[in-house]
């Protein structure tokens, strides 16, 4: 007979209908829970941006020492503490500022505890540099011009240092480094100018160096909680 006066075949389109209208339901329901999940995931970048920095730190102290080793899943276990430890809060910005304040305390002091005493300076300082990097606070160049100095300088290819010899050889090529970055373009005039109150200054600059390092060595031998 005609297709009209099929009960069962109207039946089973009118069940189709309505499940159609079910799934396209669903797939709106999950095209917008996918915006909500990427934005969220977005929000929350800097905590992982954070983490790879504490991570891939600490699998570069290994080529200061081989005994420095730490496995990914003992990381994780760091990171999953820190977002579950942190203090929370309704604000995403302050949150998110929670979680990467109590990771970044909780891996340094980890770490530390398994670094020698004189690695411990050297893995805060890099720590620092990296979060400073990341930021932009440091450029690169700066970085490596703190890093490596006038190292790779030849002194006969660059400006004659004074001639008292109160300033080494690689002080001078550190200075001639240092003054390719635009802040201190003048500083080997303004050393040439002055070189008494330069002279004088280092000497005394040197001393409070000394001190500053007994000083934080002190700290990190006797602090149960350093920093």
């Amino acid at each position: 007979g005609p297709l009209v006066d099929d009960e069962s075949l109207i039946e089973v389109l009118g069940v189709t209908k309505i499940t159609s209208e079910e799934v396209k339901h669903k797939l709106v329901t999950a095209a917008e829970t996918e915006v909500k999940i990427n934005s969220a995931r977005e929000e929350f970048r800097p905590v992982a941006t954070r983490g790879s920095i504490l991570y891939f730190l600490i699998v570069e102290m290994s080529y200061v020492n081989a005994m420095y080793q730490t496995s990914i899943r003992q990381f994780l276990a760091l990171f999953d503490d820190s977002m579950e430890k942190s203090d929370k809060s309704p604000i995403t910005s302050k949150r998110i500022s929670n979680i990467i304040d109590y990771l970044t305390y909780e891996v340094w002091k980890y770490q530390v505890r398994g670094l020698y005493e004189e690695h411990k300076f050297l893995y805060t300082l890099l720590l620092t540099l990296k979060i400073c990097l990341q930021s932009n606070r440091i450029k690169p160049n700066e970085f490596m011009t703190f890093i490596k100095g006038g190292a790779a300088l030849d002194l006969k290819a660059v400006a004659p240092k004074p001639k008292n010899n109160w300033i080494s050889d690689m002080t001078w090529l550190n200075l001639v480094e240092l003054s390719k970055i635009p802040q201190f373009s003048e500083i080997l005039s303004q050393v040439s100018r002055n070189e008494k109150a330069w002279s004088s200054g280092t000497t005394a600059m040197l001393q409070k160096r000394e001190t500053f390092l007994t000083v934080i060595r002190t700290h990190l031998i006797s602090s149960r909680e350093p920093f």
